[in-house]
């Protein structure tokens, strides 16, 4: 995965070649220096920064994980491990709700220089997933890169004991499941875009809630069907995602 993330990374941040006094010969140039007197007929390139790029991924910590902790752990430190031996600043965070309060865990933090602090993820609990994008939002203020990426493992159903309260609009309590759960977090979804932030989803799930996940996502998503795909879909998400800055 490092490999194909380098790889990606190269190809968006190729050297530039400039006329120059000395470096590699240019043969097309060398008519210039017997009519012009132009003594530029050498090339020399100049490196292009590396792209100004982090990442938050975000895992859903509910008890439909249960059967899956040690694979998803272990998936995410690899991924962790191979954006940080990239030079990436990664941030590594789970989410899961008891008894009405949604625990956002910090597993891993930008600034943290390894990652096995990714080998504390259990699960638990439900997934409030919108109020888990609203925190999201928090964390990814601690980046200070102009590109950021939030990547969200998720099973496109989110659903919690605890109701969504009245508010304008909604005058009585309403169940946070199906449709209501699926666009609250579809809005906490369009608000991080409209902030600037990428978003895109590894979508594990059934086959019935593969709609949500357009709704929630529309195609920003790829779907896999065993948690050890998690680190090859993260990959290809981010190599998707910076060819798009290029």
């Amino acid at each position: 995965m490092k490999t194909k993330i380098l790889n990606t990374v190269n190809q968006h941040t190729e050297p530039a070649s400039i006329a120059a006094r000395s470096g590699r010969l240019n043969s097309s140039s060398v008519w210039r220096a017997a009519v012009l007197h132009s003594s530029r007929i050498f090339e020399r390139c100049v490196p292009e920064p590396q792209p100004n790029i982090s990442v938050l991924l975000l895992l859903d910590a509910s008890a439909s994980r249960l059967g899956a902790q040690e694979t998803i752990a272990s998936q995410a430190y690899m991924i962790s491990e191979s954006l940080r031996l990239c030079r990436i600043p990664v941030e590594v965070d789970a989410f899961r709700t008891f008894r009405g309060f949604t625990v956002f865990q910090v597993l891993k933090s930008y600034r943290e220089e390894n990652s096995r602090g990714v080998f504390r993820y259990f699960s638990a609990g439900w997934n409030r997933d919108g109020l888990a994008m609203k925190a999201a939002e928090i964390r990814l203020k601690d980046s200070e890169t102009s590109s950021r990426f939030l990547l969200v493992l998720t099973d496109a159903n989110p659903n919690d004991s605890e109701p969504l309260q009245p508010s304008s609009g909604r005058p009585f309590p309403m169940d946070y499941s199906g449709s209501a759960g699926i666009a609250e977090t579809a809005r906490a979804v369009k608000n991080l875009k409209a902030g600037g932030v990428r978003i895109s989803a590894v979508f594990l799930g059934e086959d019935s809630e593969v709609r949500n996940a357009e709704k929630i996502y529309s195609d920003g998503f790829v779907r896999i069907h065993k948690t050890d795909e998690i680190s090859k879909a993260v990959g290809k998400l981010l190599q998707d995602n910076i060819a798009l800055l290029s």
